[in-house]
């Protein structure tokens, strides 16, 4: 079972005490000095399920369509309702209530358990699916647009039993992701058709290993509407021995893959010998850490070594998912981590790649992931294992030896790109930046001996956009108008320090200290 406890305190200046604000974790601010939060808040008035029910259950609606809508995401089916798992269902209790169904149970939780937090922003997969309900509902345009992008999916997918219910959760995704991954649904298939084996598929070095795509999604996952069998089965096409399923803070999507995958293997239609890994992509307080071979869920908002030390105690293997933001290159430096994800972001690669001249890191080795949401882009890029031992735990074994690589060549165009001259100038002038105030932290860190020291200032944001190339040219004109805040003397907006299983914060623009913390167990 996994329970959040939060604790929050508030210090003003002159002494005076507060509590701290906090909108996205409660109804509204506690009312003492000194709080603690345990287990499930109070639920909205209403909930997406009481929204949808109805609907679902008139006479037009086709049974199907029903069926698929009540398989979606973490929410049981009625075939498993009476193993619903507390994490999603908090108020699930049976035997307390008899003669209460799963909905009347379950519903009201749905929008309101942190449990059910997912990504950096707390996003819940209900609660973005009871807004788009009501947006849909408001707008018939945006109605239509859903629909266009529904039908879309089912299209490309209509061969395969996952088509109806991946239709479905399109319409209940947020449009911007929709959108997004119906374009990557479309656009990559035939540009990967067509390229050297050398940048998709397997090339010839990897002959001598496994190959697995470690990071992937389902739709439980409140980004991504990707279809099952459609994903295993184009992940066994380009050459791939498995894939990891690395769902958004919890493991439960991987059950419907494993099934999937069964299915599959009876029919022929996937090698016999493929793996589907239980993994997870948990969100800590600072950044996203890749849990792989998990037996339970890891939850969300722990200090990084907290999360860290529950994936090793698990038997799992421990990755930093995105090292090229926020103090990322010293994480993966001073954590005892088995690799870093390369991400082909600009910002995110140029510090990435630091990491491959620094000593401390030089035994971790650079892994890839392709962070599919979709089914087009499964497996570009992925990870080799050097093994000749292809069993679950002979692969396991060779994560944590670290005779692991990425196969990054989709991602060789813009690395190559990055060694012109000018360029590399450009780029060590930005990451110098962040190099001192890793330093920094690290320095700091050792004084006041702590686990992780973090410190964000003014700077933080625009810098990290320069580096990114792209939103550079924007930046350029703020400075030029005297609007950026690199105009001004950088200002420090926060600082945090991690201790075990707590973190001590400090916010500099309202004199707040908060004690932050989540706990597995």
């Amino acid at each position: 079972m996994a329970w959040t406890i939060l604790l929050l305190t508030s210090v003003l200046s002159g002494g005076a005490c507060r509590a701290a604000e906090a909108p996205r974790l409660w109804p509204e601010p506690p009312p003492e000095r000194f709080a603690i939060y345990v287990g499930p808040q109070q639920a909205p008035p209403a909930s997406a399920w009481d929204t949808l029910a109805p609907k679902l259950q008139t006479a037009e609606t086709p049974r199907r369509l029903q069926e698929a809508a009540e398989g979606l995401g973490p929410f049981p089916s009625a075939a498993e309702q009476f193993g619903a798992d507390i994490q999603y269902c908090p108020d699930y209790r049976p035997q307390l209530y008899p003669e209460k169904t799963l909905g009347e149970m379950c519903s009201r939780s749905l929008l309101s358990s942190p449990l059910l937090a997912q990504g950096d922003e707390g996003r819940n997969p209900f609660g973005v699916a009871f807004r788009e309900v009501r947006r849909m509902e408001a707008d018939n345009g945006a109605l239509a647009v859903k629909a266009l992008l529904a039908a879309t999916h089912y299209a490309l997918h209509r061969d395969s039993p996952g088509a109806l219910s991946g239709a479905v959760a399109t319409m209940l995704a947020e449009e911007s992701t929709a959108f997004t991954n119906a374009l990557l649904d479309v656009v990559p298939p035939p540009i990967v058709a067509v390229l050297p084996r050398e940048m998709s598929g397997l090339p010839p070095f990897a002959e001598l290993g496994a190959a697995y795509d470690i990071r992937t999604a389902t739709s439980a996952s409140y980004n991504c509407v990707a279809d099952t069998e459609t994903m295993l089965r184009t992940a066994a096409k380009r050459g791939l021995d498995g894939i990891a399923i690395t769902d958004l803070d919890h493991i439960d999507g991987v059950r419907k893959v494993e099934h999937a995958a069964e299915r599959l293997k009876a029919r022929g239609e996937l090698p016999e010998g493929f793996q589907v890994i239980r993994g997870e992509e948990v969100h800590t307080l600072s950044g996203p850490v890749i849990g792989l071979f998990v037996t339970d869920r890891i939850q969300r908002g722990m200090t990084i070594k907290a999360t860290v030390d529950e994936i090793h105690r698990q038997g799992g293997i421990a990755i930093v998912a995105d090292p090229g933001t926020g103090s990322g290159p010293k994480l993966v430096r001073t954590l005892d981590v088995d690799g870093y994800l390369l991400r082909s972001h600009p910002a995110s690669l140029l510090r990435t790649l630091e990491l491959l001249d620094d000593t401390d890191a030089a035994a971790k080795p650079l892994l890839s992931g392709s962070g599919s949401r979709v089914t087009g882009t499964v497996g570009v890029p992925y990870t080799v294992a050097e093994t000749q031992n292809r069993s679950p735990e002979g692969v396991r074994q060779a994560f944590r030896e670290h005779t692991t690589y990425g196969a990054t060549g989709i991602q060789m165009p813009l690395m190559a790109a990055m060694l012109f001259r000018p360029f590399v100038a450009y780029e060590k002038t930005m990451v110098s930046y962040f190099r001192a105030r890793d330093r920094l932290e690290e320095t700091v860190a050792r004084l006041i001996r702590s686990d992780n020291v973090e410190v964000r200032t003014s700077y933080d944001k625009d810098m990290a956009r320069l580096l990114g190339v792209i939103r550079a040219p924007g930046v350029i004109g703020h400075l030029f108008d005297g609007s950026s805040a690199l105009t001004r003397t950088p200002r420090m907006l926060r600082v945090s320090a991690d201790y075990g299983l707590v973190r001590l914060e400090y916010t500099w623009d309202d004199h707040t200290v908060r004690v932050l913390g989540a706990v597995t167990w």
